[in-house]
Formats: structure tokens, sequence, C-alpha cells
């Protein structure tokens, strides 16, 4: 189950149903239902976030998969992805979800040098941490604006690491994380 929140415009002919159908995505953020009045502008917006839980479960099963992958996994020869990089990023991803608002659900993608990759996507805006054994990088990018990139190295651990995910999550995705 998800937590509703209620958002409404003050100036309603300011936002449009297009305007507000290009901010959300439904896989990221569940159920939406919105009030229009008679010239399609949003009057009220009741949208059911998809709860830390809900899909916290789904990613330790993706997580559990790389655990499952063979040496040469992707014919290439890729190593083992290492057992205590998937608890690391069990451990992140948990952290993640029980600290941020509302998070975005990521894509858990096993990368062919043997670390983990966890990226959002929303539009023409990409950010990735970068799991690897010996520290984590962060990658952002605004497809639409070459100048708009940024990346860098963390230390491991959760408090070094969420005020970047803060930050990036917010340009991706345009709200407060």
């Amino acid at each position: 189950m998800g937590t509703a929140q209620t958002f409404q415009t003050d100036n309603v002919s300011s936002f449009s149903f297009l305007e507000f159908s290009k901010l959300f995505e439904k896989d990221n953020y569940g159920n939406i239902e919105m009030t229009l009045d008679a010239n399609k502008n949003v009057v009220d917006i009741q949208d059911e976030f998809v709860t830390s839980h809900d899909w916290l479960d789904e990613i330790k099963e993706e997580l559990n998969e790389l655990e499952s992958l063979d040496e040469n996994w992707d014919s290439y020869d890729a190593p083992k992805i290492d057992k205590n990089l998937i608890s690391s990023a069990e451990n992140l991803l948990a952290d993640i979800y029980s600290h941020l608002i509302s998070p975005p659900k990521p894509f858990i993608v096993p990368v062919i040098n043997g670390s983990i990759d966890i990226e959002w996507e929303y539009g023409n805006k990409y950010f990735a941490l970068k799991l690897r054994e010996e520290n984590w990088r962060f990658y952002y990018s605004n497809r639409n604006d070459r100048s708009d990139r940024e990346k860098g190295d963390s230390d491991k651990t959760f408090e070094k690491i969420q005020p970047i995910l803060k930050k990036y999550l917010k340009l991706v995705y345009g709200r407060e994380m």
C-alpha cells in the first residue's frame, strides 16, 4: 500500500494535465488520480506513491538474481558479482528508501567488471551510483545540455552519499527527496 498525498494548485489555469504528465511517470509513482476543470487544467491531484517496502522487496529479488550469476554471465568473461558488494547494495538501497521521501525505484544493473550500477532516469536526465569494491562513484547527466554533467567519488557510507543522492535525484525528478 502506498501513502496518499494531495496537492492543489493555486492557479488552476497555469497547470495543465499535459504539463503534469510530463513531470510524473506512473511506473515511478504508483496510482495517480487527478481532478480536471472544463479546460483540462489540474484542480486536484491524489497520488499514491509506492512505498519503500513495496519496492524494496522487488529490489531484493533483483539483487538475489545477481547473486546467482556465475562467472562469464555475459559470455564475455564477466566476473561473478561479489556477495559483499550485493549486500552493500541492499543495505544502501534500504537506507535510501527509509531516509528519502518517496524515492523512485531505480534500475539495478550488473556491470561486466563485477560492479553494480543503481540508476534513475526520467526524460532526458540520468543519475547513477556505481558501486565498486574500492569506492562508490556517481554520475549525473542531462542529455539536452552537454554542459550539465557531473561525476565524482564517494566514501562507501550512506551518510556521505545521502546529500549527493538528494541533490541529483532532485535534478532528475524535479522534487525534493
